[in-house]
């Protein structure tokens, strides 16, 4: 799954998500720079048994926002079906996306 989008008026941030479903990875940068990280190498990744996971960050100087990201597995069967993605700026729900 991969999905970009902007955030602010007269600021604009770029955020940029990216998870690998076969591995784990999971990648989230904000203006090029890397705000959260998951790495396969470790158990965790593989073993956790969270059905939402929340990524919550600060971007913009000038003008800053709070973004959180929720990624919500199924509860049966989480890593052969399609996860869940929520999209929040300043607690208000700006998009959301479904797949691997």
């Amino acid at each position: 799954m991969r999905f970009t989008f902007d955030v602010g008026n007269s600021e604009k941030s770029r955020v940029e998500f990216y998870r690998n479903s076969w591995n784990g990875t999971l990648r989230i940068t904000a203006d090029g720079q890397q705000v959260a990280l998951v790495d396969p190498t470790h158990l965790s990744t593989h073993f956790n048994h969270q059905w939402v996971k929340r990524y919550t960050f600060v971007v913009g100087k000038a003008e800053p926002h709070e973004v959180t990201i929720e990624h919500e597995r199924p509860v049966m069967l989480g890593g052969l079906r399609p996860n869940s993605y929520r999209i929040f700026v300043d607690g208000q729900m700006i998009g959301q996306h479904s797949g691997y």
